[in-house]
């Protein structure tokens, strides 16, 4: 669960009176099995279970500017995007590469009708001596991906050089 409680001081004042925003409430469920006779290792992350329809698309607009038509949503649609997916070529302790899939960030990040990767991440990571580098990209957009760079360690590990 993530986000159990409420915000303590606000961004901004509001009628002489702090803004309290509520905060964005998740129930997630994952597991992560490496297989085991194979150098694979594959992960399943359900997420926002308290809230079955799972759906925002506020791009589009009704004729009256201030309502929002909802696209005709099947079954399987919705229930995909609780899934989050992931898999990882593991062939040593010391390297990994791994791909994921969020269907929910395809489906609400996409522009009309084009094909991208939108939805789908990607990374590796190596293992050098006491310190752990990782290198990761997203497809967020159709004009931009986000990378990310991460350099970790372990500092009981540190003091035994």
């Amino acid at each position: 669960m993530r986000n159990i409680g409420r915000q303590l001081k606000g961004y901004y004042k509001e009628d002489n009176a702090q803004h309290i925003e509520r905060l964005p409430f998740d129930i997630s469920l994952g597991i992560t099995q490496k297989l085991a006779h194979a150098p694979f290792r594959y992960s399943i992350t359900l997420h926002n279970l308290q809230k079955w329809d799972n759906y925002a698309d506020y791009a589009k607009k009704g004729e009256n500017e201030n309502t929002i038509e909802k696209n005709a949503i099947t079954f399987g649609d919705n229930l995909l995007r609780h899934f989050i997916l992931g898999i990882e070529f593991v062939p040593s302790d010391k390297f990994f590469i791994a791909i994921g899939y969020n269907h929910q960030r395809r489906r609400e990040l996409k522009v009309f009708e084009n094909k991208s990767l939108n939805g789908f991440s990607a990374g590796l990571g190596l293992k050098i001596s006491k310190f752990n580098i990782g290198f990761s990209v997203a497809k967020y957009h159709v004009m931009n991906m986000s990378y990310n760079f991460s350099l970790s360690t372990n500092f009981n590990a540190l003091r035994k050089l």
